[in-house]
């Protein structure tokens, strides 16, 4: 166990997500710093693609991403009642109603991609923003311990509870497994 790393990601996480870290994210630096050299070699190769949630990325960043399409499915919901209404009294006005519930429907489905695409294009530019491998490894570490993505390679996939050595072994592992005696040193060691 390299402790000066241990030491510097769990510093870099607690500047970015305050001091109370969980355990998970813990040990999930942990893991990260045990397997660092085969995560870099991994990245600078191209061997690891990342998956993002995109509405727990948009949540980090502190943004509600399908605020704007909320309005327009509350219209929705008028249009069909009213749709239904109108049925007994008027069909035309009723088929009008059911037309634009429809378009409406169609709106927020390519405005949801849009939000969604956005939301993609900024998590892959500042991914590719950083100067070398190292800079984007410790991206990566941030976005997974928020659980905003999920790490897949050939041998196998990672999203935050599992550790992200899950990756590398093939082995799904669980914090609660592993990692409880090097969390106690690195919270006992003193510089």
């Amino acid at each position: 166990m390299d402790i000066k790393r241990n030491l510097y990601i769990l510093k870099i996480l607690k500047e970015s997500f305050g001091e109370n870290l969980t355990d998970p994210v813990i040990k999930s630096s942990i893991s990260f710093s045990n397997y660092w050299t085969e995560f870099e070699e991994m990245i600078s190769q191209h061997k690891i693609q990342t998956n993002p949630d995109i509405k727990r990325l948009a949540q980090a960043r502190g943004v509600d991403l399908f605020q704007k399409t909320r309005i327009f499915s509350f219209l929705n919901i008028i249009f069909f009642i009213s749709g239904v209404i109108f049925l007994f009294f008027n069909w035309k006005v009723s088929t009008v109603l059911f037309a634009i519930l429809l378009i409406n429907f169609i709106y927020i489905k390519s405005l949801k991609k849009k939000l969604i695409q956005n939301e993609i294009n900024i998590f892959n530019e500042v991914m590719m923003n950083k100067e070398n491998d190292t800079e984007r490894f410790i991206e990566i570490i941030k976005y997974y311990c928020t659980g905003g993505i999920q790490l897949i390679t050939e041998k196998g996939s990672a999203f935050l509870p599992v550790l992200p050595e899950t990756c590398i072994t093939g082995v799904q592992t669980f914090p609660h497994h592993k990692y409880e005696e090097e969390k106690k040193i690195l919270e006992n060691y003193k510089e």
